[in-house]
């Protein structure tokens, strides 16, 4: 099992939103038939206002017939974003869709997850800050016919690959499933082991804590 730290630094570019399509999208490497989406807060509005949905999720996700099964996991406070993105999903996509909550409306884990449902076997996971919102997922320029101004959030998340696939270092293999991989850089890890010509561990922990510093101002 390898795993990438990824930290959003601006709105022209959202590692959760690259890695997420890349993970849904997978057919091969990453072949799972259900998937887990887990989010503080949904952000599915009708235009000219944000749609996460109309911005590439929904359509990645009819694009692959191998997933048949979507968990959805919410939520943070009012239910209502909550219902109307599980009842836009489930008017667009003909697959077995449950919805689940914590007890109370105090869930706040984001967690995006597939899964080989037959074996009860999950083959990849982004855990992190990134909400299913426009701050986390956006990108600029926004999407056609949005005009709603926006900000983006400073979100780290980290990308578990977990399949068989991934348990020793293959650069082509991971590049196959995420193109952006070879683009390593500040902002961005991989372990447990590295080829030889890639920075170490402590070199792009140290390159991750540089760019938190740089990212952020002190404060009384």
């Amino acid at each position: 099992m390898g795993l990438w730290i990824t930290l959003r630094r601006n709105r022209e570019r959202s590692f959760f939103r690259e890695n997420l399509l890349y993970m849904i999208a997978n057919q091969v490497e990453l072949d799972g038939d259900c998937l887990i989406l887990a989010s503080g807060f949904f952000q599915d509005e009708k235009l000219p206002k944000y749609s996460i949905l109309n911005d590439s999720l929904l359509s990645e996700i009819q694009n692959n017939k191998n997933i048949t099964k979507i968990r959805i996991i919410g939520v943070k406070g009012p239910s209502k974003p909550f219902n109307k993105f599980c009842r836009k999903l489930k008017r667009n996509w003909r697959g077995d869709l449950l919805k689940r909550r914590a007890r109370g409306s105090n869930w706040h884990a984001k967690i995006a997850m597939k899964v080989k449902s037959d074996e009860e076997k999950p083959v990849c996971a982004i855990i992190g800050s990134s909400n299913l919102t426009r701050p986390a997922f956006g990108m600029h320029p926004p999407p056609l016919d949005v005009t709603s101004s926006w900000h983006f959030n400073y979100e780290c998340d980290v990308l578990f690959f977990s399949n068989d696939g991934f348990d020793v270092v293959n650069q082509n293999t991971i590049k196959k499933v995420f193109p952006t991989f070879e683009n390593q850089g500040i902002g961005s890890i991989y372990f447990p082991k590295l080829p030889e010509d890639c920075p170490n561990e402590e070199e792009q922990l140290s390159a991750l804590l540089k760019d938190i510093m740089d990212s952020t101002i002190k404060v009384k």
